[in-house]
């Protein structure tokens, strides 16, 4: 899909921990410099740790900016999620209405609680105080490479909205569609290293894949998808959207992440298959140079004089 997606009418991840299976190890940005024994922890401003905020364009001042998550942007948008005004948020409203707003189970609760407790570096603070900040969620734990980028800003990014629903099948974003997306923001930000993009990979599985278990609904080919109307609310109207998945459960975040997961493994396996590392991409890339495409020659002779 390559047409740009009107405005909606008026409509709308929790990041999870990183699971074994993934081989996440996500660095910490920088300290927000907001201490524990403080009475009011205001945001650092600005909340950039170069170089890798810098490059994703994390912006220099925390006024006036959505929060980085789209769920809890919403959720404190609309109102259904108290924030006080130095951002901090406590951990017993962010359970309530993650129960009460998306009908969230007890587990994937639990789960979401224990990745606010690492959300920010004051860790400590976080788990003695039952609170985090959330627009200090830029410069901690599980800000990362490879995802969409929507809202790092600060505000709704039409540009990264419209790259990221380009994958949408039919008008929705699928399984499929946020795997291809998420091989999209790697390639994009491999400039920051390659185990930065690919760690970041790793948590947008997850995330994506929490989005799908909340609001995904089957489509009349039966696959589970969230139209880009939906998207949109939710990242730049600040509104849930109206059709919720009656559980999102720990189990299904498995199940939907892991299957998102094996579409991004494919295509990073295809791809390192067909580079010049390897003896069939080698073949390939020297039948392309005949034919006057990609690698020269020359570079292909030295790549060959090298493997051998």
């Amino acid at each position: 899909m390559t047409s740009r997606i009107g405005r909606p009418g008026v409509l709308p991840v929790i990041t999870a921990p990183s699971v074994d299976e993934l081989s996440l190890s996500p660095q910490p940005l920088a300290p927000s410099g907001w201490r524990a024994a403080a009475p009011q922890r205001r945001p650092t401003s600005p909340a950039v740790a170069p170089p890798v905020a810098e490059a994703l364009g994390t912006p220099v001042s925390h006024k006036d900016m959505d929060i980085v998550c789209p769920v809890l942007n919403a959720l404190v948008g609309s109102g259904k999620l108290k924030m006080a005004e130095d951002g901090t948020v406590k951990f017993s409203d962010l359970s309530a209405a993650l129960k009460s707003e998306l009908g969230v189970t007890a587990d994937l609760r639990a789960a979401a609680l224990a990745a606010a407790t690492v959300a920010n570096p004051t860790t400590l603070h976080n788990l003695t105080n039952r609170e985090f900040n959330v627009l200090e969620l830029r410069s901690g734990r599980l800000k990362h490479a490879a995802d969409s980028a929507i809202l790092t800003g600060g505000r709704f990014d039409e540009d990264k909205f419209q790259a990221l629903v380009s994958h949408a099948e039919d008008g929705r974003m699928t399984e499929a569609s946020f795997a291809n997306a998420i091989v999209a923001n790697t390639r994009r930000d491999l400039h920051l290293g390659e185990k930065v993009a690919v760690d970041g990979a790793g948590i947008s599985k997850v995330e994506f894949g929490l989005a799908l278990s909340a609001f995904g609904t089957p489509g009349p080919d039966g696959k589970l998808g969230i139209a880009v109307e939906d998207l949109r609310g939710l990242y730049q109207y600040k509104q849930i959207p109206s059709h919720l998945v009656d559980k999102a459960s720990v189990l299904e975040l498995a199940k939907v992440s892991a299957s998102i997961g094996r579409k991004v493994d494919a295509q990073f396996a295809a791809r390192a298959l067909h580079g010049p590392a390897t003896a069939s991409g080698l073949s390939s890339a020297g039948v392309r140079a005949v034919a006057g495409q990609g690698t020269e020659a020359s570079a292909l002779a030295a790549l060959s004089a090298g493997k051998a």
